[in-house]
């Protein structure tokens, strides 16, 4: 959490003090929810978050309007191709407001990557050093990097960088992968915020 954020704040702007509650179920895969709760008269319950494994604080002002939104981590790739330490997630950033969440994508937009860093990020990839106990023998970090180009708004980069860090060890073709790539993505529950987030392409 912010070194700033004191529990029973007005966390929202709209002048009412709110708590946020943490539970947890231990184990080693789940499970963390959050909830919101302004403190209003009665109490309301502004979010209900179900993180998963996920211990991540998932409130952050992202606009610096002084009020928080809420962070939700999209699973999908959970044990595809990986094991779970290795899955990546997709954060989704939403706005809250009158106990509503908003998908708000321009949050999480960041400017494209240059060639000299798509360079080093793919040529950063280790294909090597253990053995790939996973149907493509690829390193689950590529399509880490991939989800964090379509989440930050620059999907039309997705397959240049699958371009410049494929490897001749993998055992299916890049063609191949990227289309198992998107097929997977288009299960996550999450449809319309990763709709919004891609523009068109010949894998879609």
């Amino acid at each position: 959490a912010p070194a700033t954020w004191t529990n029973g704040s007005d966390l929202t702007g709209d002048g009412t003090a709110d708590l946020i509650v943490k539970e947890y179920s231990g184990g080693a895969h789940c499970c963390a929810r959050w909830r919101m709760i302004s403190l209003a008269s009665p109490p309301i319950v502004l979010t209900d978050i179900d993180n998963g494994g996920s211990v991540k604080f998932p409130f952050k002002d992202y606009d610096g309007d002084g009020a928080f939104e809420v962070e939700r981590h999209d699973t999908t790739f959970n044990y595809w191709n990986a094991s779970l330490a290795e899955s990546p997630v997709i954060t989704l950033v939403y706005r809250l407001a009158n106990g509503q969440l908003t998908f708000a994508p321009d949050l999480m937009k960041k400017p494209p990557l240059t060639t000299d860093e798509l360079h080093r990020r793919s040529s950063a990839l280790d294909w090597e050093s253990r053995k790939l106990e996973i149907d493509f023998n690829i390193p689950p970090h590529l399509w880490t990097q991939m989800l964090e180009l379509i989440a930050t708004g620059n999907h039309q980069q997705v397959e240049e960088f699958a371009r410049l860090a494929w490897h001749p060890s993998a055992v299916v073709s890049r063609d191949s992968f990227l289309k198992a790539f998107y097929r997977r993505l288009h299960e996550s529950p999450n449809t319309q915020e990763i709709k919004a987030l891609l523009s068109e392409t010949s894998y879609k």
